[in-house]
C-alpha cells in the first residue's frame, strides 16, 4: 500500500486528502471571501471595465492553472453541490469533452509549430499572416 494508505488510485487518495486539508480549506474560504470583497470594490469603481452580469460565462471559458490544493478545494465544493445524479453526470461529460477538445487543439498547435506553420510563430509571437485560431 502506498504512503498515506491509498489503496487504489488517485481518487481514493483525493478523498483521504480532503479530510486532512480542512484547515487549508478554511484559509481558502477566507481568501475567497477577501477576493470577492476586492472584486466588488473594483467592479463598483470601474463598471465600464468589469461588465459581469447574470448569465455571463466569460470566466468559465478562461484557461488558467490551479494548484493541487485549489483543485481539491473545487472538487470538494463540486461533490457537495452535485453528489450524484444526471446533472453531475452531464457536467462531467461536458468537462470531459472540453478537455478532449483542448487536448486536440494543443496537439494540432504543437504539430503546426513543429512543421513551421504555427499561427503564433515561436514562443507566442503572433505572425500577422497566420492569425486565425481554431478556437476563436
Amino acid at each position: 500500500m502506498p504512503p498515506g494508505g491509498c489503496a487504489s488510485g488517485a481518487f481514493l487518495c483525493g478523498i483521504a486528502l480532503l479530510s486532512d486539508l480542512s484547515a487549508v480549506f478554511v484559509a481558502c474560504e477566507q481568501l475567497q471571501a477577501e477576493a470577492n470583497v476586492l472584486f466588488a470594490r473594483v467592479r463598483a469603481g470601474h463598471p465600464d471595465c468589469v461588465v459581469c452580469k447574470e448569465g455571463c460565462s466569460d470566466c468559465c471559458h478562461a484557461l488558467f492553472d490551479l494548484s493541487l490544493v485549489e483543485a481539491i478545494f473545487v472538487n470538494r465544493a463540486f461533490a457537495e453541490a452535485f453528489p450524484h445524479g444526471t446533472q453531475r453526470s452531464a457536467i462531467l461529460s461536458r468537462a470531459f469533452e472540453a478537455d478532449r477538445a483542448l487536448t486536440r487543439i494543443k496537439r494540432d498547435m504543437f504539430r503546426a509549430e513543429k512543421d513551421g506553420d504555427a499561427p503564433f510563430g515561436h514562443y507566442g509571437a503572433c505572425r500577422a499572416d497566420k492569425t486565425a485560431l481554431p478556437f476563436a
